[in-house]
């Protein structure tokens, strides 16, 4: 190993500044809105019947009666402009088995349509029934306009290069009618949960039917095949009217129909949509709700096997206000000792836990809340229950900890992006800074063997979790996420250096001088903290996840509970595992032009896999521009690449797009370059046809599979073109 760096540092890399976003407040919307925004929608497409496709009825009002039935569908009122099966527009039809979950906007009791992804239909299901559809879950892109209010835009109509909104092109029952180009008839709905503040809007503009309701109460009535027409809600306006109060939490209910050809246009514009951010997690012993700000921690208990004991889940946002729809959304996940799961996870707001007759020692508790409607981060908190014996102790004599959430985790960039979707960016300024959330990986849930010390038997904390985010390109120091087992005292670990707190154990050999020039950081203001981060410069040691390990030292007077316990004088290792990919983006040259050369040293890097760039019949130059990916985490070879994106090995397909998110080309390929960690994708300024782009701004949007995580992860740069 080389040594480097030495003394006490205050540098923070960019992926660990990642770590505390999610500790900043919910309106500072300049900070912490992407630029995109996915919305999970559900859509039914139909075959043309009596209702869809049929006349054409022109503006029809008072369709739709006032309030939401039970599953939150619109009820009919008046049988005019051909609705008389309005109950059947936005529920499984053709079909057996569905029920609608309301809050998750989602069906359980379908099964796949001919084996598509994503499209469903009931049990038993015959296209003969007049309205039978097909359930097809999706999500929509919306482009941040205004951060100073969250206000995001989704817009497809006729006026735009788009040419309308024809989202279930290729889906569905397909093209209909036929020879038309496009899959007409069709319903959607969105269902979104907001906090009013005041200042909320929602604005429409396009055609057919559309209804939103906000609080179950009709707020706009758009019914009717009209024409393309435009309506904005000013919740303020009408809020005595919908009974909204600020500070409380409200539903709003969008449906819309397409029942009519030539046009389908579809036009959001909308700060309902805004992100609510979970920030805690609070697990008791009672149902009744806790005050964030003033309460007593439930964090370890003891059990006598046979005994059962009630939890309940609560999860808070940023500004502490409980969000009952995420914490019905909770997972619960049951681990022994060994990390092996004692009982089927759990989805639900509270449970009943009786503690294994097998089980000796500890089992840990988890509650994760992973937002199903938003690009979130997941949130996770713990709870250990031990085997005692005897009488059962009174549960509420607990630690008292500021905050066991696991709030220092960001979201994992996998994008569950529709093969069709665009993917709007309307940045207008190049911008080479890579946009990568991926700082965490806190969905990824799976959990390998526990190596700890058994809480039962030890006194003071011991170290839990160790997750890895190298720092890369530039980037002074790489990032150790620390996780205790239980809070300790901030202001004696601030008084201590690294090597008076850890021992880290390289290529099986401890040694302090590892840990100089390294720094210890934590959230401000806290007086307990149960986890923190270790800065440990980057020429100092190779960290290599899964093989180096990690413990506090025994009796460490720096490190100290609630009880004023150290740490046990026996401290197991714990494995170092990856936190994130570690993935840096640019693009050589940027801006640039269909006629701009490629540095021939940038070439030099990809001898066999970019031949294929054209080269100028003049000057025999490459031209176009190049976007290269350095990463500590090898890439996975896709097994069965697109074939429009060639021959050799491919690691990854990227797709471009322009300024308002629409596809420009698609299937460039990612491939690997002479120097280890450096991958490539050519783009040679033109689009699938072959013509050469204008001027702006566009999103390169890279898919690929890192070898630590188990599923797909998509990186986005932006690339100037100026001609």
């Amino acid at each position: 190993m080389t040594r480097g760096i030495s003394g006490k540092h205050r540098l923070i890399s960019l992926v660990a500044i990642g770590l505390f976003i999610q500790f900043v407040s919910a309106q500072d919307f300049d900070f912490i809105l992407d630029d995109t925004l996915w919305v999970k929608v559900t859509f039914y497409d139909f075959h043309e019947n009596s209702n869809f496709g049929t006349g054409n009825c022109g503006t029809a009002t008072e369709q739709v009666q006032d309030t939401l039935d039970a599953d939150r569908k619109p009820i009919l009122n008046k049988d005019k402009c051909l609705n008389d099966k309005i109950a059947q527009w936005y529920r499984p039809q053709g079909g057996d088995g569905a029920a609608f979950q309301p809050f998750l906007g989602t069906w359980t009791g379908l099964e796949s349509y001919n084996g598509k992804s994503g499209e469903y239909v009931g049990t038993s299901f015959s296209e003969s029934d007049e309205m039978a559809n097909v359930v097809i879950y999706d999500s929509l892109p919306f482009v941040l306009l205004d951060s100073a209010t969250g206000t995001y835009q989704f817009i497809r109509t006729n006026q735009e290069p788009s040419g309308g909104f024809f989202w279930l092109d290729g889906k569905g029952f397909g093209e209909e009618p036929a020879a038309s180009g496009h899959n007409y008839y069709f319903t959607m709905e969105l269902h979104k949960q907001f906090i009013y503040q005041g200042g909320e809007h929602f604005s429409f503009r396009g055609d057919d039917d559309v209804w939103v309701f906000i609080n179950g109460k009709l707020a706009l009535d758009l019914g009717g095949m009209q024409a393309e027409t435009k309506r904005t809600l000013e919740l303020d306006e009408i809020a005595d009217d919908l009974g909204l109060v600020i500070g409380e939490t409200y539903p709003m209910d969008f449906f819309y129909t397409e029942r009519h050809e030539p046009q389908s246009n579809c036009e959001i514009t909308t700060n309902l949509l805004t992100p609510v951010r979970p920030h805690s997690i609070i697990v008791t012993t009672s149902p009744e709700t806790p005050d964030p700000e003033s309460y007593d921690f439930f964090r370890d208990t003891t059990l006598v096997p046979g005994e059962s004991i009630p939890l309940y889940v609560y999860v808070f946002d940023d500004d502490n206000i409980l969000r009952e729809n995420f914490s019905e959304q909770v997972t619960w996940q049951f681990l022994d000792p060994h990390g092996v799961k004692i009982r089927p996870d759990t989805v639900s707001q509270d449970v009943i836990f009786t503690f294994p007759e097998d089980v000796n020692g500890c089992v840990r508790v988890y509650q994760i809340f992973d937002d199903t409607d938003d690009s979130l981060p997941a949130i996770k908190n713990v709870v250990w229950i031990c085997r005692g014996s005897g009488t059962l102790p009174d549960t509420t004599d607990t630690i008292e900890v500021p905050d066991t959430t696991d709030t220092t985790e960001t979201p994992d960039t996998t994008v569950d992006t529709p093969d069709t979707t665009d993917t709007p960016d309307t940045t207008e300024i190049p911008d080479t800074t890579v946009d990568n959330p991926d700082t965490a990986d806190t969905t990824d849930t799976t959990e390998t063997p526990d190596t700890t010390v058994n809480p039962a038997t030890t006194i003071g904390a011991i170290m839990e979790r160790v997750l890895y985010y190298p720092g890369v390109g530039d980037a002074l120091m790489d990032t150790l996420h620390i996780t205790l087992s239980e809070p300790v005292e901030a202001e004696r670990l601030d008084d201590a250096t690294p090597d008076q707190i850890f021992n880290l154990q390289d290529d099986g050999v401890f040694s302090p001088d590892v840990l100089q020039g390294a720094q210890v950081e934590f959230e401000d203001g806290k007086e307990m903290i149960t986890e923190l981060e270790l800065y440990v410069p980057v020429n100092s040691i190779i960290i290599v996840p899964g093989k180096d390990s990690m413990m506090l030292k025994e009796e460490t007077p720096y490190v100290v509970d609630g009880k004023g316990d150290v740490p046990p004088d026996e401290m197991n290792l714990v494995a170092i595992e990856w936190g994130s990919t570690g993935i840096e983006l640019s693009a050589t040259p940027n801006p640039s032009t269909p006629d701009t050369r490629i540095d021939s040293r940038t070439l030099e890097y990809f001898p066999r896999n970019f031949t294929e760039v054209p080269q100028d019949k003049a000057s025999s130059e490459r031209l176009g521009t190049i976007v290269a990916l350095q990463t500590k985490v090898p890439l996975k070879k896709m097994d069965n690449p697109p074939h429009e994106a060639g021959h050799g090995d491919i690691y990854g397909i990227a797709t471009v797009y322009d300024a308002v998110g629409h596809v420009v080309e698609t299937n460039l390929p990612l491939k690997e370059s002479e120097i280890r960690g450096v991958y490539g994708v050519y783009w040679s300024m033109r689009n699938d046809n072959k013509r050469v782009v204008g001027s702006g701004t566009y999103l390169v949007m890279i898919t690929l599979h890192p070898e630590n995580i188990g599923k797909a992860t998509t990186l986005k740069i932006k690339v100037g073109v100026v001609r």
